[in-house]
């Protein structure tokens, strides 16, 4: 009986926390999905006892809902698919964290040392800790870490989550926009493998470097440099696969930088693009817990319990065809970023 109630805090499918922020965040962002009549949902809860084995010697107790909520359990699956597809991964929800999580990683850096952190136990405490130029922290909080971005670790990072015009911007807004105009032009295979393997390589090697970010000269000019050293024979002491994988990945990402480089320019637009990846929606409606849900149906006869799947047609997603999806960003000054020539000249780079 107590998981029945754990089931109803924390579960795969319909709990407490995932009603509340759905519909707290539907309101809070204006972005309207359906309806959730959480009273219905709420009072057609039931406890159910089903065997767990054929012989029935052993009885387990389970949540079910009653007929009733059918409507209701749609509803909810829907809502969080919605939600998660259209403001969890939108781009500037992700370019957001972007931004928070690098401003934060380098005020760590600029204000810690090898023994004390500023995200550490002893800064949300309230005795406190103190860090480099004199700075003292206790009870850590948002507060903070704001005060710290605006008055004493400001960069273009931290002039960019004020300042939302001095923001990069996506140049292509949906995971429908990147397929439609980058999958007409490469059918499959080996070259998109590539270009996608790549982009998630950039990513990698840019969020691991506190020194570079953005995807500009300062990027290029590391990884021609880096490149010589793996062509050097003797001036890396690693294996002849391992140099070879390297130098592989690494000319791939200079092909991605090249591209892009020659694009800006020849649209007199700077070379300065951040490179994010995304991941690809996938239903909730497909998940094995959402179709194994119990209903039950009650006459005065009899009590028949069902697994939702086999009463309503539940609508179902299309499977995954990759799990790469990517968002460029750029402050374009003239608005002449355009994204199919974009993804024909990177697309070029590769055939060539």
């Amino acid at each position: 009986m107590l998981n029945c109630f754990i089931s109803l805090l924390n579960s795969k499918v319909i709990d407490v926390d995932r009603l509340d922020y759905l519909i707290r965040d539907a309101f809070f962002t204006g972005f309207e999905t359906i309806n959730i009549d959480h009273k219905r949902l709420l009072t057609s809860l039931t406890i159910i006892k089903q065997p767990v084995n054929e012989d029935k010697q052993l009885m387990e107790y389970k949540l079910a809902y009653k007929k009733s909520a059918i409507s209701v359990i749609e509803n909810v699956v829907y809502a969080h698919d919605a939600e998660r597809k259209w403001i969890q991964n939108h781009p500037v929800v992700l370019y957001e964290i972007y931004i928070m999580q690098n401003i934060i990683l380098q005020i760590d850096k600029d204000t810690g040392t090898e023994e004390k952190r500023l995200f550490s136990v002893e800064a949300l405490g309230e005795t406190g800790i103190s860090l480099k130029d004199n700075l003292k922290i206790s009870l850590l909080c948002d507060d903070d870490i704001i005060y710290l971005i605006k008055n004493k670790h400001t960069d273009d990072l931290s002039k960019e989550y004020f300042s939302r015009r001095d923001r990069r911007h996506p140049l292509w807004k949906s995971e429908a926009e990147y397929k439609a105009y980058l999958l007409p032009k490469i059918t499959g295979g080996e070259i998109l493998d590539r270009i996608e393997k790549t982009f998630k390589a950039i990513e990698r090697y840019v969020t691991m470097s506190y020194d570079s970010w953005t995807l500009d000269e300062k990027l290029m000019d590391k990884f021609n440099n880096e490149i010589k050293e793996l062509e050097s024979s003797d001036a890396i002491k690693i294996s002849e696969n391992s140099r070879q994988m390297q130098l592989n990945t690494k000319t791939d990402i200079m092909k991605v930088l090249t591209a892009l480089k020659n694009y800006a320019q020849s649209k007199k637009e700077t070379f300065d693009f951040v490179i994010l990846s995304a991941a690809q929606f996938y239903s909730g409606f497909n998940k094995p817990d959402v179709s194994s849900i119990n209903i039950v149906f009650k006459s005065r006869a009899e009590e028949k319990v069902v697994k939702i799947k086999d009463v309503i047609a539940l609508l179902n997603g299309s499977e995954r065809e990759r799990d790469n999806f990517f968002y460029l960003y750029h402050k374009s000054s003239s608005g002449n970023m355009n994204k199919e020539e974009i993804f024909r000249e990177i697309i070029k780079a590769f055939v060539c």
